[in-house]
């Protein structure tokens, strides 16, 4: 969001819906879940892309990784609220009760994500591509890791 214009946001924010939608899923989604998911994701890419450009002037942010970490912010709050309102409409429960259940544990990880995140893109202002590129493994498996141990945890808790 960051580095990119809003055609190329909201394009990979589709791309990302649907991989996630079509690939390797446990039950086939029906096409009215799929394209819940892709309208959910380019929302929310677009909403997060215009505050992101309204954060960077209006208060000045002068660092690249401290305005990724507002945007993942915006980006997590959107997101989970449009998806946590879908199911409160569905399942006729309160939507902020919906998203504590079903959200407010996974902050920390969407946190350490916009801070690696942020720290990329830093770094990619600064230096070569290539160093951020072999980076991006490293921190994929920390971040990977981390959600894997708190989805576990989270299971076991609840059992």
């Amino acid at each position: 969001v960051a580095q990119l214009t809003l055609p190329e946001t909201v394009l990979i924010a589709m791309s990302a819906a649907l991989g996630q939608c079509l690939w390797n899923y446990l039950r086939r989604p029906l096409p009215v879940q799929v394209a819940f998911s892709v309208a959910a994701l380019m929302i929310s890419a677009a909403v997060t892309f215009a505050c992101q450009a309204k954060l960077a002037v209006l208060l000045g942010i002068p660092s690249l990784a401290a305005l990724v970490f507002c945007s993942s912010a915006i980006y997590f709050l959107v997101n989970t609220a449009l998806i946590a309102g879908a199911l409160a409409a569905t399942e006729f429960r309160p939507p902020l009760r919906i998203w504590k259940q079903l959200y407010l544990w996974t902050l920390p990880h969407y946190i350490v994500g916009a801070v690696v995140g942020g720290t990329l893109a830093d770094a990619s202002a600064r230096a070569s591509w290539f160093l951020v590129l072999a980076a991006m493994p490293a921190a994929y498996y920390i971040n990977h890791n981390r959600l894997v141990n708190a989805v576990s945890s989270e299971v076991r808790h609840r059992l």
